[in-house]
């Protein structure tokens, strides 16, 4: 009996006493997507990002004769994660509706967009169809906090083999490097 409160007391002393980095993270955003037609078809993880700067992302397996789907992941910096926070509880993206209109109607491929952020016990949650920044730009569906918003998170899936939203809205869209450093570029696929 004693040597198994000892024991106890023990597994205790270690769980109390576990690192920071030892605890699970939590997701602060996580993008989904539901798309037919041409395209990339089906349910998507498209981004989820962790308080710990690691960001996951679906992707094509690009390997020879493979097909599917992969999840790749990466670590952003502390700098690039600190601006992230900061702009995901910035009023403008607090402020945002919770769906927003097709930019273009649905002829050969639609695409659902569901944006969750996770502001402790509370969440947000986006829902676009169709989305493109330059159309719903010019028709003026999208404030700017959201199409900086989506910029942002195509700018995560950094080296992605699809995206399914027109980025064209991102140019000259001011973003941090990963090192943290503001810097303001076009936004092509290749740079994203």
């Amino acid at each position: 009996m004693r040597r198994l409160l000892l024991l106890i007391l023990c597994i205790f002393q270690v769980s109390t006493t576990l690192p920071e980095k030892a605890r699970q993270s939590q997701v602060l955003l996580e993008v989904r997507t539901s798309s037919f037609g041409m395209g990339p078809t089906g349910d998507h993880l498209y981004l989820r990002l962790y308080d710990s700067g690691k960001v996951e992302y679906e992707d094509e397996n690009l390997e020879e004769g493979r097909s599917g789907y992969v999840l790749k992941s990466r670590q952003i910096s502390s700098a690039r994660l600190k601006a992230m926070i900061e702009f995901l509880n910035d009023e403008g993206i607090k402020n945002l509706k919770a769906k927003y209109p097709p930019a273009y109607p649905n002829i050969d491929y639609s695409v659902q967009m569901d944006l969750k952020i996770v502001r402790g016990d509370t969440s947000q949650v986006i829902e676009t169809m169709n989305y493109d920044s330059v159309i719903g730009k010019t028709k003026g569906i999208y404030p700017p906090s959201l199409i900086e918003l989506i910029c942002r998170i195509e700018g995560l899936r950094a080296n992605a083999s699809f995206r399914v939203t027109n980025v064209g809205g991102c140019i000259g869209i001011a973003l941090l490097s990963n090192n943290g450093m503001r810097q303001t570029r076009n936004m092509r696929a290749s740079h994203l």
